[in-house]
């Protein structure tokens, strides 16, 4: 995406943290296979504005990383009621962590699921393109993952 070095490094990081706030979580929960509960899948969707919390807590030096882990679950959702405030209102380093994320959670095993190929992967990904993630974030991801897929 040719992005500066700064916001690449930011990214990195938040990248490495996004799901930090699941320390706060039990690991019964994180861990469950059967069905959330509506109050664990509550829980659950709570990680990203706890880790946030976390994260601001150590001062300046990620000052610039908490808005991307507290978004990083946010969907694009490009539809006619979406303003280009609304959209703009998610950080783009959040786009970019939430579509490698949901990259890693559709390819890793999972206590309910085993995990898919990667070209599987990739099509779900292309396939919420728009509504779920940042078509611009899904291009840039799919020229670089499809040369990786291929020697695979």
């Amino acid at each position: 995406m040719e992005l500066p070095r700064h916001i690449v490094e930011n990214v990195r990081v938040a990248g490495l943290l996004h799901d930090i706030g699941k320390i706060e979580i039990s690991s019964e929960v994180i861990q469950k296979a059967a069905a959330l509960t509506p109050q664990e899948k509550d829980l659950i969707d709570s990680h990203s504005d706890r880790g946030g919390v976390i994260l601001a807590k150590v001062g300046e030096v990620l000052q610039e990383v908490v808005p991307i882990v507290i978004a990083h679950h946010h969907y694009f959702e490009r539809s006619a009621d979406s303003s280009t405030e609304i959209l703009k209102a998610i950080p783009l380093g959040a786009r970019i962590v939430a579509v490698a994320d949901a990259f890693d959670a559709i390819t890793s095993d999972r206590p309910y699921r085993k995990g898919k190929p990667p070209w599987e992967a990739l099509q779900e990904i292309v396939d919420q393109t728009g509504r779920q993630f940042d078509p611009a974030v899904v291009e840039a991801f799919r020229r670089v993952i499809s040369s990786q897929i291929e020697q695979i």
